[in-house]
């Protein structure tokens, strides 16, 4: 084995392997309309066929349509790579590239950048991912791991159905070693963010709405002369929200909410204090994951410390009023009216070892208590946390790799954000690694959305990404021997 040839094939073949990018991201897949989704899902499992996958299943759900794969290369270990093809919509007049041509252009000081929605979240690293599949095929006749590939179309749109793809194929997906998805994890400095684990995710509405009960006018706005004897459900909601959470302190007042959070680990502690030291050689705040630019935190609420906001961030749950609509909401809607209806979208994160179904018991529960049992609680999606040890086999294989890259990586314990992970994670029981690997783009779900292909050096360009997954895959294929 080399893999040092591996990388030779690599950089002779970057221009086709640019290709290959441009056409995965230039085929829409947008799972909030549907536009593209059928031919999405073709054109994955095409590549899948093109790999060598013995096995190649489009999975029908209730929902837009998923993958099942599997290449069988004889190998001692196993993994399951997630993957999703969809993409958030896109309004080309927003773009200064359209969004669906996967234009090459300069993106700031790297020479070479291919734009468009998906360029970077997360078709051009998928994309780049499978490239380097290629390429260990082409020299080396086989991978170092056997993969169970799994792909869904929704997971912008939270991932409903998921769950019922893995199960599908559960039993078999169990056996793997490990679940590790690899495209590109550096910031802008080059640092790399290796996240094991994520929260769990209720997000729901609150609906105050008349109830022929005297708490609003039925059917239609009535004249606001009328609130006296209709009374209204906007208070019905101020009052139900101010039960909830402590417009002074935040504290989230919901009758055991708290109880069942799951302290940090020694090992979490441990990374946590590491990463306090690498986040405070420059501006702290600007560490966190999905900040979005400059300037966004001035400081942290509450006063935190760095190493508290660290803990709060990684280890305690949220409770996220999004915003509240209906009613009079500026010009063209009717006011000095009484509506019939108000909604409050909230969103909570939760963390080990708190649970959907439990959370929306207790909020019930609470409502109820406090005298609100006419406030509707609308459930738009839930899923649970993921968590994986530190010192589990594929962290530190991975970790090995990317000391022998000389990165710099920042391990975080758990990221504030949530996603699908739980199926593999919980559901499959498979430690996890999500978002490793060189490489770097920019405009998450904004417009001009880009990834890296030529950098200017302070990150890895698109050889560079595909040698960080060819190199990791080795590292865990072997480990803990050399690779």
């Amino acid at each position: 084995m080399s893999r040092e040839a591996v990388h030779d094939h690599i950089d002779r073949h970057i221009p086709e392997h640019i290709d290959r990018i441009r056409e995965y991201v230039r085929q829409p897949s947008v799972s909030q309309t549907g536009e593209g989704i059928r031919e999405g899902v073709e054109l994955l499992a095409q590549y899948y066929r093109d790999l060598g996958c013995a096995e190649v299943e489009i999975v029908e759900t209730d929902g837009h349509p998923g993958i099942f794969a599997y290449y069988d290369a004889g190998a001692p270990r196993t993994i399951v790579n997630y993957a999703m093809y969809d993409v958030q919509p896109a309004d080309p007049a927003e773009w200064t590239h359209p969004p669906f041509e996967a234009t090459i252009a300069p993106a700031g000081p790297h020479p070479k950048a291919v734009y468009g929605r998906g360029a970077w979240f997360t078709k051009g690293p998928y994309r780049a991912f499978l490239n380097a599949l290629e390429s260990i095929i082409a020299v080396e006749g086989t991978l170092p791991v056997n993969i169970y590939f799994i792909a869904e179309g929704e997971e912008e749109i939270a991932s409903p159905h998921f769950a019922q793809i893995a199960e599908r194929y559960r039993d078999r997906l169990r056996q793997a070693d490990a679940a590790l998805t690899l495209g590109g994890a550096q910031d802008a400095s080059g640092r790399v963010s290796m996240f094991l684990g994520n929260k769990g995710f209720v997000y729901f509405d609150l609906v105050s709405a008349a109830d022929g009960k005297g708490h609003g006018p039925v059917g239609a706005a009535v004249h606001d002369s009328l609130q006296g004897i209709v009374g209204t459900p906007a208070w019905r909601l101020a009052g139900a929200l101010s039960t909830l959470v402590d417009g002074r302190s935040g504290e989230v007042l919901i009758e055991g909410f708290t109880e069942k959070v799951r302290s940090l680990s020694d090992a979490d502690e441990a990374l946590l204090v590491k990463l306090r030291e690498q986040l405070s050689t420059g501006d702290f705040s600007r560490g966190f994951p999905n900040l979005g630019g400059e300037g966004r935190i001035d400081s942290f609420a509450d006063g935190l410390s760095d190493i508290d906001a660290l803990r709060r961030y990684t280890a305690a749950p949220t409770f996220n009023l999004n915003g509240v609509r209906g009613g009079y909401t500026g010009p063209g809607t009717v006011n000095f009216a009484v509506p019939t209806e108000l909604i409050a979208t909230i969103d909570c994160r939760l963390v080990p070892d708190m649970e959907p179904e439990e959370f929306l018991t207790k909020l019930r529960a609470h409502l109820d208590r406090h005298g609100y049992q006419d406030i509707e609680i609308r459930t738009h999606s839930e899923y649970t946390w993921a968590k994986t040890d530190p010192d589990d086999d594929v962290v530190r294989a991975c970790l090995r790799a990317y000391q022998d890259m000389g990165a710099d990586v920042l391990v975080w314990p758990s990221k504030g954000t949530s996603g699908a992970w739980w199926v593999l994670n919980r559901l499959l029981g498979l430690p996890t690694v999500k978002e490793g690997g060189l490489g770097h783009g920019g405009g998450f779900h904004a417009p001009d959305e880009y990834f890296v292909l030529e950098s200017d050096g302070s990150v890895a360009g698109l050889a560079e990404c595909e040698k960080s997954h060819v190199d990791i895959l080795y590292s865990f294929g072997n480990y803990p021997n050399e690779y």
